[in-house]
């Protein structure tokens, strides 16, 4: 099983994706502000950090800026509002493997959450993508299996 956590201040959007999450057989835990997730992260290891940007007492700029160098592989996704090209850019110079601007669907989040998973070689049951169940073309990805 692989560790989320989620940094989302909309307290019914965080609730809303925790439980998505967890459904799906991965170990999230949740924060509502900048200050709990880098308590969070200092703790435990995380394979994927979704990251709102417009956080209460702090930028998830900042905090993405704040987390790589001790996480250098753990994958940040920001979810945001800021539509912004230039935005986008920076979500990806401080980091970020992607940026997803809301609203998004939930479904679409998931499967994409999963196809990263495949392409690091882990999924919700730790499954590498040498397993024959998955799709041919998932297999071919993983440069280390």
């Amino acid at each position: 099983m692989k560790k989320i956590l989620l940094v989302e201040d909309d307290a019914l959007l965080n609730k809303t994706l925790t439980c998505n999450l967890i459904s799906e057989g991965y170990d999230t835990i949740s924060a509502l502000n900048a200050g709990t997730a880098i308590e969070l992260l200092t703790q435990t290891e995380y394979d994927l950090v979704l990251l709102d940007i417009n956080l209460p007492d702090g930028s998830g700029y900042d905090l993405c800026r704040l987390m790589k160098p001790e996480n250098p592989d753990t994958l940040v996704i920001f979810l945001t509002a800021n539509d912004q090209e230039s935005d986008q850019i920076r979500g990806y110079k401080v980091g970020a493997v992607d940026y997803i601007t809301k609203p998004f669907s939930v479904g679409a989040l998931l499967r994409k959450i999963l196809w990263m998973g495949w392409r690091m070689c882990w999924s919700p049951a730790g499954l590498c993508t040498a397993n024959s169940e998955l799709p041919k073309a998932l297999r071919l990805v993983c440069a280390t299996c």
